[in-house]
Parts: C-alpha cells; sequence; structure tokens
C-alpha cells in the first residue's frame, strides 16, 4: 500500500463521511427518544406519523453506511496493526445493529443492553479509528507503508542523504527476507541472487523483461544508492522523495514477483 496523496485525500473523505454519518445516527436517536417521550405509536393517527417500527428502520438504516465507511477505511490500510481498531468498530456497529434487529425499541434505548449508551460511546471508536490512522501515517515512509520510524519528514528536508540510504537499507532487508539471504549478500550479489540468470524470483513475462528488472534494480543501485554512500552530496527535498518513490517502485517488484521454475538450475 502507498501513503501517497491520493490515499491521504480518500482516508480525509472517508473519516469525514463517517463522522457525518455517525452524527445522523446520533440526531435519528434523538429524534427517537423524543418520539417515545410524546407517546411513540400512541400518537399515530395517520399515514405520515412514524411508527415505532418505522423508526427502528430508520436507526438501522442510519447504521449501515458506518459499517461501510469502516470497512473502506479497512482496506485503504490493511495493515496488521490497524486491522484490530478497525474490527473493534465494526464489532459495536454490528452489535448496534443486533440490538435493533432483536428487541423492542422501546426496551433497548434506555433499558436492557441501553442502545443510547451504545450509539454515545460508539464516538470513541471513531476516535480510536483517526488515533491509529494518524500513528500509523507518523510511522511510514512517505509514499509506502513500510514501518520505517527513521525515515521522517524531518529527515528528509534535514539530513536527504541519510533518508535515501535508509529506503534502500529498507528495500535491501525486504528483498532479503523475501529469497532468505543471508546478511553476507548485499548490493548486485543480492539483486542476482533474487532476479539474475538462475534467480529465485521472476517477474516479467519474458527473459528480456526478466533482464530488464535486474537492470532497473543493478541501476538503481548504481545510481541513487551507491553514490550517497562514499560521498556526501546535496539533495533537495524533491529530489528525495523522488528517489523515494522509485525504490517504493523496486519494493512493490519484490513483493509482486513470483517464484522462479529456474531455481536450483
Amino acid at each position: 500500500m502507498y501513503c501517497n496523496t491520493t490515499l491521504a485525500s480518500d482516508t480525509l473523505e472517508s473519516i469525514n463521511r463517517l463522522w457525518g454519518y455517525y452524527h445522523w445516527l446520533y440526531l435519528k436517536m434523538e429524534e427517537t427518544s423524543w418520539y417515545l417521550s410524546q407517546g411513540g405509536d400512541d400518537t399515530h393517527d395517520s399515514d405520515f406519523t412514524p411508527t415505532k417500527a418505522d423508526m427502528k428502520e430508520l436507526l438501522a438504516k442510519c447504521s449501515k453506511p458506518i459499517e461501510e465507511e469502516i470497512r473502506i477505511l479497512s482496506q485503504l490500510y490493511p495493515t496488521e496493526t490497524l486491522q484490530s481498531t478497525f474490527q473493534q468498530a465494526l464489532d459495536s456497529i454490528k452489535d448496534i445493529q443486533r440490538l435493533l434487529s432483536e428487541f423492542d425499541l422501546s426496551d433497548i434505548l434506555y433499558s436492557h443492553d441501553a442502545l443510547h449508551s451504545r450509539i454515545v460511546e460508539f464516538e470513541s471508536d471513531i476516535h480510536s479509528i483517526v488515533a491509529a490512522i494518524t500513528t500509523h501515517i507518523q510511522t511510514t515512509t512517505p509514499l509506502s507503508g513500510l514501518q520505517a520510524k527513521l525515515i521522517t519528514s524531518e529527515l528528509i528536508k534535514n539530513n536527504p542523504q541519510a533518508a535515501i540510504q535508509q529506503i534502500f537499507t529498507l528495500f535491501e532487508d525486504r528483498l532479503r527476507k523475501r529469497i532468505g539471504a543471508t546478511p553476507e549478500q548485499y548490493g548486485e550479489n543480492l539483486i542476482n541472487a533474487a532476479f539474475g540468470t538462475h534467480g529465485i524470483l521472476s517477474y516479467g513475462g519474458t527473459p528480456a523483461e526478466q533482464t530488464g528488472v535486474r537492470n532497473l534494480l543493478s541501476g538503481a543501485y548504481a545510481t541513487f544508492r551507491n553514490p550517497r554512500m562514499h560521498r556526501l552530496l546535496e539533495d533537495n527535498e524533491q529530489t528525495v522523495i523522488a528517489i523515494i518513490t522509485i525504490v517504493n517502485l523496486l519494493i512493490k517488484i519484490v513483493d509482486e514477483a513470483k517464484d522462479s521454475d529456474k531455481e536450483g538450475k
């Protein structure tokens, strides 16, 4: 997954919708409380006055987009560390739906399992989601979902060379773990072990494409990583982000590569 500007925009829009749907549910709950305090079904004297069943159905309807929005956010952030937060919120909204499905409206609003309290307390679940996503974004590399607290906006601005070195270290670590390489394998040897002529991984539909991938990885090392390991370079923020974007693409290639049938030949 990639924490790019599109993801940031989608996240903001989804959270805004989530709050909007929750406020809609809360408002309808307050209207339902007033409705019951005025007698509920006892005041039902025309086709234009809602029944308890109508009010209960409306509350259930209000809960549905909340559930859907939580699922959207869980798909935007499929990382394991966030799933428990999303699941807790889903469990809470499904519990509200269960109450509305199984019990009489008058019995559950303020008594029994207290629907009113469940809806009020659900606000804390939304706060937990927002806090979890915020923490995740703050502790991931720019433009990627890799956990890398060492690569921050401050590092990119104040020490761009270190940021580039770190993203290549993350890439190499990911590649090494993917193919089960030893710590002694690094750089060109590691790349060849993964995507070389007898490499463990395969990416692309033809031998020429496989060679191209190997050359892409090797070229990125030679062009962007190696010079910064041996001398000081002056990189601006835009250059660093561009290089990080390239390395993220390399990581994506590693993740999507298939096991090669050439292994062991």
